[in-house]
């Protein structure tokens, strides 16, 4: 008996080896591919003045490297000061987000752009194929419908970032202590709060509260120390907000499937882990069921299931040329009659090419798409649409007329040269001083993934710990096995992301700084 239960605990510590291994292996490559990221390409971005501002930065190399010492107690005191005014600190994200708003308001290009307008009328949404190709976004549809006006659309925005990044705060503080709730949210507001990604109206920013909540729940779950009814509560509501997390972004869950998936290591008795999951999935239905019915009975969209996109399609997509959405795999799927058609083309294509490529040419392929999905600390800012659907262009700015004033303006002009890319070209084509925000936001990347770096070099088999990292590894799986190629999919799981980065640099930096503290006195 005792010789059976060592085997288990072995086993068990393996397989909590192997996370730790997994996790160290993919940040180190995601770390690698995001320093090589052509955000730092200053002769291809900004050609002309690429000679200067290399002078300029091997100059400022040169004199931080001098006076390092220096340098890193001024570090340390702007940290300290930023962690000791983070209300005031999430009040200027906010006046930044408000000057973006009034001065450069636009509608997005790709789904975006489908999405609104068929929300607004513009497009027969029972003729429109999309929405019964992508029934996913049926719940975008109807939250764009109900609301009806741009402009409120991106305050929501705002608000569903801003309560995310709060969040985020009270999450870490649960999770680990007071200064990593700091780190945490501070980084949430560098890569997200101060980013233009709210102009944006989709699912990647609008799932972030319901994650946020999700998993402060199943934080509230995991506490002994509270009664017994809150625990119940708890886990009934991390049911409900992760519920309308999947029908706004299936692949937002993850980190559900990864707390269970540790608890069950943990627990260790299934019993115990079926109820806690019963549970969990008693509060999923309470939002599924009703809008399941409603969805079934509306008339809006009508839904054929011979015309939805499996996810077979999403595999094939996943190991097409680079990895993401293109026409001629989507037409493919379009043309197959029946969904058991479209299932048996798309494994069909998905075994040809895999067996093209063999196991070499196959892992090579998976460290290329991982590189590309994760290199871009604009999160992809850019990359989607072209022409008249650009991602953000010219041609769609608010047509609102209290915000006309304000956008037609010369700072209006200068502000969207920042952030708008150029309606003439397609993919990651840069305004004229897009490089800027470009370089910025890829620094603050980096930093971020460093902290998730320091993460899994653990002193100790940590649930917590094991659960974020989980989650992460599980996004980036799927995003090589499923379509993939942009940053932009990272959003979603910014929650994960930047606590396991603020965990990673208070557990290596905080305690270095307590043993140096001790040693002085």
């Amino acid at each position: 008996m005792i010789k059976n239960s060592k085997k288990v605990i072995n086993k068990t510590n393996f397989l909590y080896e192997a996370l730790f291994v997994v996790a160290f292996l993919l940040s180190s490559f995601w770390l690698f591919s995001a320093i090589r990221s052509e955000n730092f390409s200053l002769e291809l971005i900004y050609s002309q003045n690429g000679a200067y501002i290399f002078i300029l930065s091997l100059i400022a190399l040169t004199v931080s490297y001098l006076n390092r010492d220096k340098l890193k107690n001024w570090l340390s005191y702007v940290i300290r000061f930023l962690c000791n005014n983070i209300v005031a600190v999430f009040g200027v994200m906010i006046l930044f987000q408000i000057v973006t708003l009034l001065f450069a308001s636009g509608l997005s290009g790709y789904d975006v752009y489908g999405l609104y307008h068929a929300a607004m009328g513009d497009i027969n949404s029972q003729k429109w194929t999309y929405l019964q190709n992508y029934p996913n976004n049926f719940l975008l549809f109807l939250f764009m419908r109900i609301v009806h006006s741009l402009t409120l659309l991106q305050i929501l925005n705002i608000i569903a970032i801003d309560f995310s990044i709060a969040m985020s705060y009270f999450t870490a503080k649960r999770l680990f202590d007071k200064q990593t709730a700091r780190y945490s949210i501070l980084l949430f507001i560098a890569t997200l709060g101060f980013s233009p990604w709210f102009l944006n109206t989709y699912s990647d920013t609008f799932v972030l509260p319901f994650v946020s909540l999700g998993i402060f729940f199943l934080t509230c779950w995991s506490e002994k120390s509270i009664a017994p009814h809150y625990r119940i509560m708890s886990l009934l509501s991390a049911g409900f907000f992760s519920s309308i997390a999947y029908y706004l972004k299936p692949s937002a869950i993850i980190f559900v499937i990864a707390y269970f998936l540790i608890s069950i290591l943990k627990l260790g008795k299934f019993k115990s882990f079926f109820i806690s999951f019963l549970v969990f999935i008693i509060g999923a239905l309470v939002f599924a069921m009703p809008f399941t019915l409603y969805k079934n009975n509306q008339n809006y969209v009508h839904f054929d299931k011979n015309k939805v996109f499996p996810m077979t399609h999403f595999l094939m997509l996943g190991i097409s040329k680079n990895g993401m959405y293109n026409r001629p795999d989507v037409q493919l799927t379009r043309s197959a009659k029946t969904a058991k058609e479209k299932k048996e083309v798309n494994i069909k294509v998905f075994k040809q090419r895999l067996k093209q490529l063999r196991t070499l040419g196959y892992a090579k392929f998976l460290y290329e798409k991982y590189c590309k999905t994760v290199h871009d600390g604009t999160y992809a800012w850019g990359a989607d649409g072209a022409g008249k659907t650009g991602f953000l262009v010219t041609s769609n700015l608010n047509p609102s007329e209290k915000l006309s004033p304000f956008i037609h303006s010369n700072f209006g002009s200068f502000l969207r040269s920042f952030i708008y890319t150029d309606g003439n070209g397609q993919g990651y084509t840069n305004g004229k001083n897009t490089f800027f925000y470009r370089f910025i936001a890829q620094i603050i990347y980096i930093i971020m993934i460093f902290g998730i770096l320091l993460s899994t070099l653990k002193s100790r088999y940590d649930f917590k710990v094991m659960w974020l990292l989980l989650s992460m590894i599980g996004l980036m799986l799927f995003l090589l096995l499923f379509e993939g190629g942009r940053s932009r999919y990272l959003i979603q799981t910014l929650p994960v992301f930047v606590i396991l980065a603020a965990y990673g640099y208070h557990s290596k930096f905080g305690t270095q700084n307590l043993k140096s503290r001790s040693k002085n006195k």
